[in-house]
């Protein structure tokens, strides 16, 4: 699997045995790989905010409800882009 950035966007590239998936497993390799990378990126920020402002982070009820709408409309979102 290669990646590629060019003009602002992320080419993914299969080669060898990779090429045989369906387009199915495909999209679901780039959607892990985008998640995982999104996720880490969103800790380190958490982790460097904390750091500067010298406290551990905490996650209070209504910033977990928050940040569940945030992903439940982001999904929503995402969902839609196969429909316009």
């Amino acid at each position: 699997m290669i990646f590629a950035l060019h003009g602002g966007f992320v080419y993914l590239s299969f080669e060898g045995h990779m090429n045989n998936l369906n387009w199915k497993t495909k999209v679901m390799v780039i959607g892990i790989t985008i998640g995982a990378l999104a996720g880490v990126g969103a800790a380190y920020v958490l982790i460097q905010r904390a750091e500067q402002a010298n406290i551990q982070p905490k996650l209070t009820a209504g910033e977990g409800v928050k940040v569940g709408l945030g992903v439940l409309g982001l999904l929503r979102m995402i969902a839609d882009f196969g429909r316009e």
